[in-house]
């Protein structure tokens, strides 16, 4: 899905997957127009140069420690956020336990940009 981040223009984009487990995405970030990426449980550590939402799952075993050297890299410093959903595996396969926080989460980083 395709996000505009201003209301009723035609704006810089955000692009939201529901995976990263294919990498069509990454040829996509480089364009101009695109202003952010959220990706969910990513399977492998991107070049992320724009800012960029991971959602993980705290189950997920390939996921969460990729998450966690993804933020342990200097240069993704101030434009990577990785948020982990308790008890969850896989994001984008298991249902949400934690109720509203996919929203809420989506919405604040939407909202910084």
């Amino acid at each position: 899905a395709v996000v505009s981040t201003q209301s009723g223009h035609y704006g810089r984009a955000v692009i939201v997957s529901v995976s990263f487990s294919s990498n069509y995405v990454l040829p996509i970030l480089e364009c101009d127009g695109v202003k952010g990426w959220v990706g969910v449980s990513p399977t492998s550590p991107p070049p992320l140069t724009v800012p960029t939402l991971l959602i993980y799952g705290e189950l997920d075993v390939k996921a969460r420690p990729i998450c966690e050297r993804i933020l342990r890299d200097p240069g993704n410093k101030g434009h990577v956020t990785c948020v982990m959903f308790r008890g969850v595996g896989k994001v984008d396969h298991d249902p949400v336990t934690e109720k509203g926080k996919w929203t809420k989460v989506l919405k604040e980083f939407l909202m910084d940009m």
